[in-house]
């Protein structure tokens, strides 16, 4: 039996390696970060429990152990984080760097087990059961840690339900089913372990490897690491235009840099005010004015076969054409001035050539009149 079970863990060791290279040949984006941690964690679990499985006295296995909790913290707080990201929900940074604050205390206190009983109440060596195995007393924290894992469980099954329930889109009801069915491993392992029918086998090591597997199929069935993703969020956030998505309830779901330039309080978490500008100068039909940019500001639903998932709200930067404009009708009105200047000189001097005209024209009628000499009435004719 324990010969099985070394080579479960060296099969999950050769595949953890493989998606690691996978993973880190994608490109760069949040999703890859989170499933580099939950890869790296579950690889230095599964290589720490080979360790263990291996060793052949309460020292050995105690290093295992210890080995272990380097990692196997991080693999369901990675996980969850990557189940939030994936429905577009982000925890603030001091709940993000508490939450990790936990899962570091954890590691130091294992680490150091040899100088607390806080995680660990005590620990033996038994020869018993199907093979040799450390025997660990679980203690206050080891408790409340347990707990805080069952609540990310409870949530992302909470969540991977919800989805599935609103959602009207086929590949985003079965990312919730894999989200589901990750859960649901991890919660029998958890289960069949702590009931002790495994006779000292820890089979969580082996339900995290599963649930690790399942998230990559996720990732490469539906691309969640794929170049367009990324290459898409490079060109909105580099777009002069604000952009901020929200779902069918206005929860924000997405927003470039461009809009969080304009609106610099805007976060996942804190976008009422934000929305409320947008609304009020979308219904006043006005442009919203930044420093010296210029936004006109639009809502578009966001519909995909017949069905409306939420609204995008677009802030078309118009600072150029708007100062254009002006220009143009500087330049309009300069021009009418100068044609309006033009004409009213015409009319003065037409008005004030006339007289002298009229004087010179009659003075000539005279000279035609009267002159006998033929080369003098031929100059009046030419004055004529």
């Amino acid at each position: 039996m324990l010969s099985l079970f070394i080579g479960i863990q060296c099969t999950g060791i050769i595949l953890l390696f493989a998606e690691l290279i996978y993973v880190l040949l994608r490109k760069n984006s949040r999703q890859k970060m989170l499933m580099l941690i939950v890869t790296v964690s579950t690889l230095i679990n599964m290589i720490g429990y080979l360790f263990e499985l291996r060793a052949s006295n309460m020292e050995m296995a105690m290093q295992a152990v210890r080995f272990i909790y380097i990692g196997k913290p991080y693999i369901i707080f990675a996980t969850f984080l990557f189940c939030l990201e994936n429905y577009g929900i982000r925890l603030s940074q001091k709940v993000r760097s508490f939450l990790l604050g936990i899962h570091v205390m954890i590691s130091v206190l294992v680490l150091t087990s040899d100088y607390n009983r806080l995680f660990y109440s005590s620990v033996s060596y038994t020869y018993d059961d199907m093979f040799p195995h450390v025997v660990l007393g679980y203690g206050i924290v080891y408790k409340l840690y347990n707990t805080l894992v069952m609540g990310y469980l409870v949530l992302m099954l909470v969540l991977g339900i919800y989805n599935m329930r609103h959602t009207k889109d086929r590949n985003e009801k079965i990312k919730s089913l894999y989200i589901i069915a990750i859960v649901m491993v991890s919660a029998v392992g958890m289960f069949i372990y702590y009931t002790g029918v495994t006779k000292g086998y820890d089979c969580t090591h082996l339900s995290y490897l599963i649930g690790n597997l399942l998230l990559l199929v996720c990732m490469v069935k539906y691309n969640i690491l794929d170049t367009v993703t990324v290459v898409q969020e490079k060109i909105t956030n580099e777009l002069s235009d604000g952009l901020l998505v929200v779902d069918s309830r206005e929860r924000v779901l997405y927003f470039n840099e461009r809009m969080k330039w304009i609106f610099p309080e805007l976060t996942m978490t804190n976008y009422a005010s934000a929305l409320s500008v947008l609304n009020e100068f979308i219904d006043i039909k006005e442009n919203y004015i930044k420093d010296e940019s210029i936004f006109e500001v639009d809502k578009k639903q966001v519909v995909q076969n017949d069905s409306m998932y939420g609204y995008m709200y677009l802030m078309r930067d118009i600072t150029e054409f708007f100062n254009y404009t002006l220009d143009l009708e500087r330049q309009t009105i300069i021009a009418k001035e100068a044609n309006r200047a033009k004409s009213d000189f015409l009319a003065k001097m037409s008005h004030e050539i006339r007289t002298p005209i009229n004087s010179i024209l009659g003075m000539n009628e005279m000279i035609l009149r009267k002159s006998n000499q033929k080369i003098v009435k031929d100059y009046a004719m030419d004055i004529k």
